[in-house]
C-alpha cells in the first residue's frame, strides 16, 4: 500500500478521522494518493495496477497536496458496471499566451478490468495560480453524476460532472458542497447582504443544481454540516467556535429535521454501515446510533457513563461497530450498542464482507484480515 495512504489513516500520527483514502470491492483495495490510484489484491498484497492522471503534477503542487486531507475514491455502479472514481489535482499546461493554472482530473475506472473508461477535466476557480491556496474534494456521486467541491482561498464552488459524457453539467459559486444524499448536494451557501460573512445550509438537486431547500435561520449560521449516510445529514448547533449544544439530523431531500439530540458532548462524525444504521461519535468521548432513513435514535452512551467506556469508532459494516478503547479492539452491535466482541487485536479502518484493513502500531505495516 502506498506510503502516503498508510500515513493518512486515522490511527497514524498524521491521520484524520473518517478520511482513510481507500475503497473496497470484494478482496480488492483501491488506494488513492495524490499521484496515483493503486489497485491491490488484499489476499496477497500484490499490486494489480497503478493508474495516474494524464496531466502532470509539479513539485509545488505535490508539496502542497502532501499537507492536505486525503481524498477517498468512490465505488459506484454506472450503467450496470462497477466503476471507481479517482480525482487528482493537476497542473494546467501553458498554451501559447494563455496562463497555466490548475485543474481537477477525474478518472472513471472499470472495477473489473481496471481500464480507464472516462476522463473528465474541471477548471479550478479563477485565480488558481498559487498552489498553496487550493483545495478540493470528491464529495459524492449519484444519478450518473459526480460532485466536486473546489476552493481557492475563500472562493467556494461546486462542479458536477456527467459520468456518461464526462462533461461538466453545472457549477455554482458561493457554495461549499459537503455531502451527497437522496440525490441532493448538501452544503453551505453564503447568506446574501449579511453584515458579516455568514453561511446557511442548502440542498441542490444533483441533476441540474435546482435549489430544493434552504435553511436561513440565523441560528444556523456557521453550524457545521456532518454527512450522515445516504439519506440524512446533521448540523452541530450552538454558539460556534467549537461550543456546540445540539446535534440535529435532517432529511437531505427536504431539509426537514428528523431528530434533535440536545446536550453535550455533541457528535462530530458519522459512519454508515452500508445497510440500515448510521453510527455517530465524538472521538473517544461519545457514541450513538440512528436509523439511516428516519433518523430515529437507537442507543447512545458517553464518557459520563460510570459503567461503560466510549470507544474510538474506526468503521461500521452491516450491523457491527468497530473501534477501540485504548489498546483494546472492540465490536458493538450497531442496533443495540451491546458489546459483541471485546478481544480483537486491531480495529479495522475499512472493511467489507471479504477483507478488513487495519494497522499495527505507528501505522506500519498494513494488515489485511479475512472477515468472511
Amino acid at each position: 500500500m502506498p506510503e502516503e495512504v498508510m500515513a493518512a489513516h486515522p490511527g497514524s500520527p498524521n491521520g484524520i478521522e473518517s478520511s482513510f483514502p481507500v475503497a473496497l470491492r470484494g478482496p480488492i483495495t483501491y488506494a488513492l494518493s495524490t499521484l496515483a490510484l493503486t489497485i491491490i489484491d488484499s489476499r496477497t498484497g500484490g499490486t494489480l495496477a497503478t493508474i495516474s492522471p494524464e496531466n502532470g503534477i509539479g513539485v509545488e503542487l505535490r508539496e502542497h497536496m502532501a499537507l492536505n486531507r486525503p481524498i477517498a475514491p468512490i465505488l459506484m455502479n454506472l450503467d450496470g458496471k462497477d466503476v471507481v472514481l479517482a480525482p487528482f489535482l493537476v497542473d494546467k499546461p501553458v498554451t501559447g499566451t494563455q496562463r497555466g493554472g490548475h485543474l481537477v482530473e477525474l478518472l472513471t475506472i472499470d472495477a473489473q478490468s481496471h481500464a480507464v473508461v472516462g476522463r473528465a477535466v474541471v477548471d479550478m476557480p479563477a485565480a488558481s495560480f498559487e498552489a498553496s491556496r487550493l483545495s478540493f474534494r470528491l464529495v459524492g456521486a449519484a444519478k450518473e453524476r459526480a460532485v466536486l467541491a473546489l476552493t481557492v482561498h475563500d472562493a467556494l464552488e461546486v462542479a458536477v460532472i456527467d459520468l456518461r459524457s464526462q462533461k461538466e453539467t453545472w457549477r455554482r459559486t458561493g457554495f461549499d458542497a459537503i455531502t451527497v444524499a437522496s440525490d441532493a448536494v448538501v452544503g453551505r451557501v453564503a447568506v446574501p447582504d449579511a453584515a458579516l460573512p455568514e453561511y446557511g445550509q442548502a440542498g441542490l438537486a444533483i441533476a441540474d443544481g435546482k435549489v430544493l431547500w434552504n435553511l436561513r435561520d440565523s441560528s444556523f449560521a456557521w453550524a457545521p454540516i456532518v454527512p450522515a449516510g445516504p439519506h440524512l445529514f446533521a448540523l452541530e448547533k450552538g454558539s460556534g467556535w467549537g461550543q456546540y449544544s445540539s446535534f440535529e439530523l435532517y432529511d437531505a431531500a427536504t431539509g426537514e429535521m428528523r431528530n434533535d439530540v440536545t446536550g453535550t458532548p455533541v457528535y462530530d462524525s458519522c459512519l454508515y454501515d452500508d445497510l440500515s444504521i448510521v453510527v455517530c461519535h465524538l472521538a473517544d468521548r461519545a457514541v450513538g446510533a440512528f436509523e439511516a432513513t428516519t433518523g430515529e435514535s437507537l442507543w447512545d452512551f458517553d464518557d459520563s457513563d460510570a459503567s461503560r467506556i466510549a470507544p474510538q469508532v474506526t468503521a461500521t459494516w452491516h450491523g457491527a461497530v468497530y473501534g477501540h478503547t485504548g489498546d483494546q479492539g472492540v465490536i458493538l452491535d450497531a442496533r443495540t450498542g451491546a458489546d459483541w466482541v471485546t478481544d480483537i487485536l486491531f480495529a479495522p479502518y475499512a472493511l467489507n464482507g471479504h477483507v478488513a484493513i487495519s494497522f499495527t502500531g505507528g501505522g506500519r505495516p498494513a494488515a489485511v484480515l479475512p472477515t468472511g
